[in-house]
């Protein structure tokens, strides 16, 4: 892989991101739904409100939907990585931009994961371990979600590559 490319997810992390987000979306649908179905078993006065429930359950299942799709769509269009002499830079974020950087005589392993909802995706997750303290995990590991498999071993060859390369070197 190219040093400098900046590379971006595949297109199917975008499903995923999606999925981990659509539940409540998909329960607000539900709900308007069975408030639809049921209106009518209400009394005659209690119409209007069942109506209004209904619209504004709708509604709201409406615009938490479109905003989870700017949200996902943001997140899957902002998660990138790129290889530099030095470094492997992951930048991801929404509004504020986080990029993290691992040199690579500092990493350790690399894994890939792939769990049942990645399987049937077919995506798999890097998992970078890096040297440093085993009290906080998440400084210590990067993941890198939904790449295609033969991208993702690809990852994994070239990270294993560069990070024996830098420690023969140093």
């Amino acid at each position: 892989m190219d040093s400098g490319t900046t590379h971006s997810l595949g297109h199917r992390a975008f499903f995923l991101f999606l999925f981990t987000r659509i539940k409540m979306p998909l329960f607000l649908f539900a709900l308007s739904g069975v408030l639809w179905y049921y209106r009518m078993a209400v009394p005659e006065e209690y119409l209007p409100w069942a109506e209004f429930a209904w619209e504004v359950t709708g509604m709201a299942a409406i615009a938490y939907l479109v905003l989870m799709l700017i949200w996902t769509y943001l997140e899957y269009k902002r998660y990138t990585y790129r290889f530099e002499e030095e470094a492997f830079i992951v930048t991801k974020g929404y509004i504020v931009l986080n990029e993290f950087g691992v040199v690579y005589h500092q990493i350790q392993g690399v894994n890939i994961r792939r769990t049942p909802l990645d399987r049937m995706l077919g995506v798999s997750q890097i998992v970078i371990l890096m040297n440093g303290t085993n009290d906080d995990p998440e400084r210590s590991q990067i993941i890198l979600p939904a790449l295609s498999g033969r991208k993702a071993k690809l990852v994994q060859n070239e990270l294993l590559a560069r990070a024996r390369k830098h420690s023969v070197g140093s």
